[in-house]
């Protein structure tokens, strides 16, 4: 819902209600929630990772060019169209910087 600040959420073992700043509240069954259209790169920027048109720079592993610093998702140079930024989208890739994360701390610290 555009335009509404939710001040609370409701429910016993799930989301069951939403309630907004203005005293409206509606049910609902879940929630999505947005919290900005802007990609929050300040930490990229502070270690110095390379960053492309505003966007942290990733390879297909989903690493920057910082060894052991992977970013996925909305922040990332990887989705060039703005309406794929999706879930669906950040989801799979923070899936691949998962993995390639642990691959790259079990190669790391794994004594062989």
């Amino acid at each position: 819902m555009y335009n509404k600040q939710v001040t609370e959420i409701k429910g016993t073992n799930t989301v069951e209600e939403v309630l907004f700043q203005d005293g409206t509240s509606l049910k609902v069954d879940g929630i999505f929630a947005e919290i900005g259209a802007i990609p929050n790169i300040e930490i990229a920027e502070m270690l110095d990772v390379e960053l492309e048109g505003g966007l942290i720079k990733i390879d297909d592993d989903c690493q920057t060019n910082i060894p052991g610093i992977f970013s996925a998702g909305d922040v990332t140079s990887k989705i060039k169209n703005p309406l794929s930024r999706q879930v669906t989208t950040s989801v799979g890739l923070a899936t691949i910087a998962a993995l390639t994360a642990a691959e790259y701390l079990e190669a790391r610290f794994t004594t062989k």
